[in-house]
């Protein structure tokens, strides 16, 4: 459940980003998977050893930080350098996420079941997936209805709905923090 919702947040990015830079008029908006896939490559390598060293639950937690972080900057950067900045916050973030919580998975359940304990965390991931920007497309809806019925113009109100939106994502990222404390609590890592 903890993934599935990091995984909601994450789907969002590349859902709405193209809409939402455009909205702003902030040109190669594309740049951003560009610093983030290169972000992702270079912090893996800085930092696989990390939850060895610090434990499942230092290494989630901080990079859940690091992800609220990116949909901080998502929400309220208006020119590219911020949403760079949030390309290599998300990577910080989410490029630990995955990983590591596939391995606190694999580490919970016993050998005989590490078979369903990774059917159960694809079938988060494919959830999340699925319902993050379903369920972010129909917020947006609303904070436009919001910011038209408030006497916004159309652009602003399509830039209030998407900012907001972004912003809304950090308190998933908190349900998902929570998740990991209740997780981890065994002392597992």
């Amino acid at each position: 459940a903890m993934l599935m919702l990091c995984v909601m947040a994450n789907a969002c990015i590349p859902g709405f980003l193209a809409i939402y830079g455009e909205l702003l008029g902030i040109e190669r908006i594309g740049l951003f998977f560009t610093v983030n896939a290169l972000a992702i490559l270079a912090l893996r390598f800085a930092t696989g050893s990390l939850a060895d060293k610090l434990g499942y639950r230092a290494v989630l937690l901080g990079s859940i930080v690091s992800f609220a972080i990116t949909f901080l900057l998502l929400g309220l950067s208006r020119v590219l350098l911020g949403f760079l900045a949030a390309a290599f916050f998300a990577a910080l973030g989410f490029g630990l996420i995955l990983p590591n919580s596939q391995a606190l998975c694999m580490t919970s359940v016993p050998e005989d079941r590490r078979n369903a304990g990774s059917n159960t965390i694809y079938l988060g991931q494919d959830i999340g997936q699925f319902a993050g920007p379903w369920l972010a497309g129909m917020l947006v809806d609303a904070l436009i209805a919001k910011g038209s019925s408030a006497g916004l113009s159309y652009s602003e109100a399509n830039v209030f709905a998407y900012s907001r939106m972004y912003l809304s994502l950090i308190a998933v990222l908190a349900a998902a923090a929570v998740l990991v404390l209740l997780i981890t609590k065994r002392k597992i890592g």
